[in-house]
């Protein structure tokens, strides 16, 4: 604990990966290979979920805790904030509602007592020279947070707010572990956790590149910081998670190969026609952009990239294989879409499907064996920064052992791979 916390606050947290990494480059192991396959995978967190109630009594008790001018700020008395949550019939939604709104108007309480302080300014909650400590400031922001991201209000004079319909982006999940988040492997299921991220070598295993982010983030924005280290160009192989325009340039500009699987198309009548079958002309300086369907049919692109066919599609004799809506086929195309139609139409070479379909599933065994092996699939701590050293400290692990695999060992004060 003593020595993690210390690598944690200096200035180079990635130090056990980063000494693992200079052994794998004196070995000159890598030298030969440049087929980087990325991956990442869900990890799941060490606190338990809070439902808004909890989270608002949670931090409505840490912040007159931490803060003590606030402790004499007055809370409501239908509120037993000696418990973990209120003791009401959670079957009624009108009780419900009343109770959250009192926590809500606590916690305003609190934040607009914080202001009066001069500890946040009166416009938004930023800190402008606050005597507060970064631990303290950061209880009073939290608190902001989770009593705004799950209600909307109803009546600004009674102060009435109630349960919002869906989830908030970015959801905070629990006041434990405010950096934890939902993380969706599909539409129906879905953990509470972080993402674990990784670049290996497809030809001898070793893992390149590794970070952990929250739950919510971007597969393809990651890839950038996984291939930070690549001196040289190498190709990119990826699902279809890492389908970005962005990405794809990012891999151009660095002289890297992408094989990145294309996101599936979504059609408006299975096997019917997609955007693929839709032609689109570029502008020029007399016409605009314009857009063709499958029956013939043009149309002018509008500035939002938005396309109709609604004055066609009653008589048209493709509809049933083009749309169900009542009014006609509308489309919008927007700034990724030539690098979609792009990326799927090089996607046909069955070469390149072939050696995706080699090389790519390898990462997946590296990181069940993190997991299994390792003990790696639930993580022990709380916090980006603690569980990115413990998922660094795995991948430093792995590494070792495909280097002692490899026959590692010590010659004339070198690290080298012995014949």
């Amino acid at each position: 604990t003593y020595w993690r916390n210390r690598i944690k606050n200096s200035s180079t947290p990635t130090l056990i990966f980063d000494l693992a990494r200079e052994i794998i480059n004196e070995t000159k192991i890598l030298n030969t290979h440049t087929k980087r396959v990325l991956d990442s995978t869900v990890l799941v967190d060490a606190v338990i979920t809070q439902d808004t109630m909890t989270q608002i009594v949670a931090q409505v008790k840490r912040v007159r805790k931490l803060i003590p001018e606030l402790a004499s700020v007055p809370l409501s008395d239908e509120i037993d904030y000696a418990r973990a949550k209120p003791a009401i019939d959670y079957s009624d939604e009108d009780l419900i509602n009343e109770t959250l709104s009192i926590l809500v108007r606590d916690a305003n309480a609190l934040i607009e007592r914080a202001r009066e302080l001069g500890y946040l300014r009166d416009d938004e909650d930023r800190v402008t020279d606050s005597p507060l400590t970064t631990q303290q400031l950061g209880a009073l922001g939290l608190l902001g947070v989770v009593a705004g991201q799950d209600v909307e209000l109803v009546d600004e004079e009674r102060g009435a707010y109630r349960l919002t319909r869906g989830v908030a982006k970015d959801r905070v999940i629990s006041t434990v572990d405010p950096e934890s988040r939902h993380v969706h492997k599909s539409r129906k299921n879905y953990y509470d956790g972080y993402k674990g991220h990784i670049a290996i070598d497809a030809d001898t295993e070793i893992i390149t590149g590794a970070t952990l982010t929250k739950g919510n983030a971007s597969d393809a924005f990651v890839a950038k910081e996984l291939l930070d280290h690549e001196s040289e160009s190498v190709s990119v192989y990826g699902d279809s998670g890492y389908s970005s325009m962005e990405l794809s340039k990012h891999l151009k500009d660095h002289g890297h190969d992408e094989v990145i699987k294309p996101r599936p198309l979504a059609m408006a009548v299975p096997d019917g026609y997609s955007v693929d079958d839709f032609i689109v002309t570029e502008p020029t300086t007399e016409t605009p952009a314009k857009v063709t369907c499958p029956a013939g049919h043009t149309v002018s692109l509008s500035a939002k990239g938005r396309a109709s066919f609604t004055k066609y599609c009653a008589t048209c004799p493709l509809r049933d294989r083009c749309t169900r809506s009542k009014r006609g086929r509308v489309m919008t195309f927007g700034p990724n879409h030539s690098y979609g139609r792009a990326q799927r139409e090089s996607w046909k070479d069955e070469e390149t499907k072939a050696a995706y379909r080699a090389i790519r599933p390898g990462v997946e065994r590296i990181h069940a064996q993190m997991k299994r092996k390792l003990n790696g699939s639930k993580l022990r701590y709380r916090g980006i920064a603690k569980n990115t050293m413990h998922y660094l400290l795995l991948g430093t692990v792995w590494n070792l052992k495909v280097l002692l695999r490899n026959n590692l060992t010590r010659e004339n004060g070198n690290w080298v791979i012995a014949s």
